[in-house]
């Protein structure tokens, strides 16, 4: 008993001693709630997951699709390269039941059958964080976050003058720009970005077991390679009227072209069905706060325009 109470003493000494050593402290965490509201993650009973900027940065994902993959509990399909269009699942529900906000604008499309929103298209510049949350939250967003809800929000001006240019190059001849500039002092604030993707892509489609190319490539067969264009603005501004006031504004824009293959298959292969989506947002926001009264006043605006050209054939 003696050499049992002596051990137990010496851990908990060691145990101490380590926590002691640690000069780390987890700071604080935020999360945005239904109308806008901010808690901390700590009291936040759901399960909630945040992607911080640093993560995307190092994992040089390009898209949202991309960023959520990554996550335990959810996955995501996709029809081909980028651009192309994808299926989300958190913990098994279907896209039709995730809701995504893009900072707290719904960015379902209501044109798509279950209002599913095209998650290839959302590219991850000036994102300062994204926000995941698991599990039913129809009682708070409506039925159509019975299974989960996904908040994107972007990034403001920091004080003083900023600014950033990032270019990359890779396979299947893609290219990205994205650039920021952005300037805030004590009154005012504004922020301007944009990105500029571009990619040949690849042919999806591939030959059957019961055809006569089975195995082969889509570029040894010649199929046509189905191209990808993406341009996504953003600005923001913000002013401060007085200590109490602030107006904010902001807007936002994706302009997205892809080419896409008519069905599975060689015969499938197609140079005609593309699509032409353009989505526009647009918020302002008048906050109010003083010793005794908190008041948001906000308008939004969304916008979706889809134009979709497939193949026809005649008998």
């Amino acid at each position: 008993m003696k050499k049992t109470i002596q051990l137990s003493l010496l851990a908990s000494s060691l145990v101490s001693s380590l926590f002691a050593q640690n000069p780390y402290t987890l700071g604080t965490i935020e999360v945005e709630a239904a109308q806008g509201v901010t808690l901390n993650k700590k009291d936040v009973t759901d399960n909630v997951t945040i992607i911080t900027k640093e993560a995307i940065k190092e994992s040089r994902v390009t898209n949202l699709e991309q960023a959520l993959n990554r996550l335990g509990g959810i996955s995501t399909t996709n029809n081909g390269g980028l651009g192309q269009p994808s299926s989300l699942f958190i913990r098994g529900m279907a896209s039709q039941r995730v809701l995504i906000l893009i900072d707290g604008l719904r960015y379902n499309d209501p044109s798509t059958p279950g209002a599913i929103a095209d998650i290839s298209q959302v590219m991850l510049n000036n994102i300062e964080r994204i926000e995941i949350i698991k599990g039913a939250q129809s009682g708070i967003w409506g039925a159509d976050a019975s299974g989960g809800v996904i908040n994107i929000i972007t990034s403001g001006a920091a004080q003083g003058v900023h600014a950033k240019l990032d270019l990359e190059y890779g396979s299947f001849n893609s290219s990205k720009t994205a650039l920021s500039a952005s300037y805030g002092d004590k009154d005012f604030e504004i922020l301007l970005g944009a990105s500029f993707l571009n990619t040949d892509g690849f042919s999806a489609v591939e030959p059957k077991k019961a055809e006569e190319n089975y195995g082969k490539r889509y570029d040894d067969l010649d199929l046509e390679e189905d191209a990808y264009k993406n341009t996504s603005l953003n600005l923001a501004l913000a002013l401060n009227l007085s200590k109490e006031d602030r107006l904010e504004l902001a807007y936002k824009s994706i302009n997205a072209q892809a080419d896409f293959d008519s069905f599975a298959g060689i015969y499938g292969d197609s140079s005609l069905p593309n699509s032409d989506f353009k989505s526009k947002f647009f918020n302002i926001n008048f906050k109010h706060s003083d010793a005794i009264n908190d008041i948001k006043v906000s308008y939004n605006y969304s916008n979706f325009d889809r134009v979709l050209e497939l193949a026809s054939w005649s008998g």
